[in-house]
């Protein structure tokens, strides 16, 4: 994405992202994590990772620790999440890695590429499937 300077780039982001993402605009909520930036033709163009789900999604998510009085201060993409856990344990290496997250209905997967997550997809299938199955 180019930009004038650094301090557009959220509401820059905040107008192309209607187009990236298949809920209602309104109902989006994101988090971006710039990765590099560069002067080119007088603009700035960045990269960014970004991360975004259906902000209705998420409160009904986040209900039942707003219920016992935990107020959550972030959220954190599972995907990222797979890829610091894996950094902090020295897990990843120089190579591309596909980290999963096999969940009870609910997976994530991630493919993290020099630092950072370069695909993601969390996937409507788990173990109690594969237990359902056989």
């Amino acid at each position: 994405m180019d930009v004038a300077s650094p301090s557009r780039l959220p509401q820059t982001l905040q107008e192309h992202l209607p187009r990236l993402f298949p809920f209602n605009a309104d109902r989006l909520r994101s988090a971006y994590e710039l990765v590099n930036q560069a002067q080119v033709d007088g603009q700035l163009r960045c990269t960014l990772q970004v991360a975004a789900c259906d902000g209705q999604a998420l409160e009904h998510h986040l209900d039942p620790l707003w219920a016992s009085g935990w107020i959550p201060s972030h959220v954190c993409p599972a995907a990222w999440a797979l890829s610091a856990l894996a950094t902090s344990q020295g897990m990843l290496k120089a190579d591309p890695a596909l980290l999963l997250d096999l969940g009870a209905r609910q997976s994530v997967a991630a493919v993290v590429a020099q630092g950072q997550v370069v695909f993601a997809r969390d996937v409507a299938f788990g173990a109690d499937d594969l237990t359902d199955a056989l």
